[in-house]
């Protein structure tokens, strides 16, 4: 209900955004980047994960200006893919080594832009996104024996941001976003069945944090493509959640809950937009 009522929005504001001139001029935008990080998750008292991640972003943006007014509709279509390994340490299960992390995040936003001067542009925006994040130690034993097993969490949230574009020159320009990241829900999958088959496997439904994140951009406009190179920040902080309970072979033996947990991610990116 919340999510469809969150795309409604985002129509509304894309609809009354591209409809105040009568004549209009648009344009279309195709990203295609890379991107590095370094990334910590942190279950604070509890254990810390931390490593390195690679991957890829696509895009598509679209706008379409209303002259003689100053004001443009926005939409974008955005996905990445990342992956890496994790080193984890707990002062109660010890240690583990090269953990592979995999994520995907997809986000459809739209907004109403302003070109405030020939060479400035200001754009708030909403919209919906996934992130989906796949730790696996499943097979793994600690330093000090304790069996890992395949943790999967998924977010639901809405972006609340604002870019902005200054052009420099005619061939570099600068930008930098700002965002909010209201967090609807989430469901944390642990695979107890990893370490031994008879236990159940646990989803715990998350219903309370935030997220927040920012970026830095340098543009260069050649004849054939123009050159993007753009530093990030991304962070989230998830409060405890819902309690599931956990059997093995049937039986009930207990409950389980994902605490809180904060994940901090930030590197660079660089493509190129045709």
């Amino acid at each position: 209900m919340k999510r469809g009522l969150c795309i409604c929005v985002i129509y509304l504001f894309w609809v009354s955004a591209s409809h105040l001139g009568a004549e209009q001029v648009s344009d279309h935008d195709f990203e295609l980047n890379s991107e590095m990080s370094h990334i910590t998750y942190k279950e604070p008292g509890l254990m810390e994960e931390k490593g390195e991640m690679y991957g890829a972003e696509i895009s598509y943006t679209y706008r379409r200006y209303n002259p003689p007014l100053p004001t443009f509709g926005m939409m974008r279509f955005a996905g990445r893919m990342s992956y890496g390994t994790v080193d984890y340490s707990s002062a109660v299960s010890g240690t583990l080594d090269t953990i592979e992390d995999r994520m995907w995040e997809m986000r459809v936003v739209a907004g109403c832009g302003v070109c405030l001067s020939d060479r400035t542009k200001v754009t708030p925006y909403t919209g919906v996104g996934i992130r989906y994040l796949n730790d696996d130690t499943g097979g793994m034993v600690s330093s000090k024996g304790d069996y890992g097993y395949e943790r999967e969490s998924r977010y639901y949230y809405s972006p609340i941001g604002l870019e902005t574009s200054f052009a420099i020159t005619q061939q570099w320009s600068v930008g930098m976003s700002i965002e909010y990241d209201y967090f609807w829900e989430g469901c944390q999958t642990s695979r107890l069945s990893d370490v031994n088959l008879g236990y159940s496997d646990v989803k715990n439904r998350q219903t309370d944090g935030y997220g927040y994140r920012g970026a830095l951009r340098l543009e260069k406009k050649t004849e054939q493509v123009d050159i993007i190179v753009e530093s990030f920040l991304r962070k989230w902080k998830i409060s405890d959640s819902e309690i599931d309970p956990v059997y093995y072979n049937n039986v009930l033996v207990g409950y389980g809950y994902e605490p809180k947990n904060e994940s901090t991610e930030y590197g660079l990116k660089a493509g190129v937009k045709f």
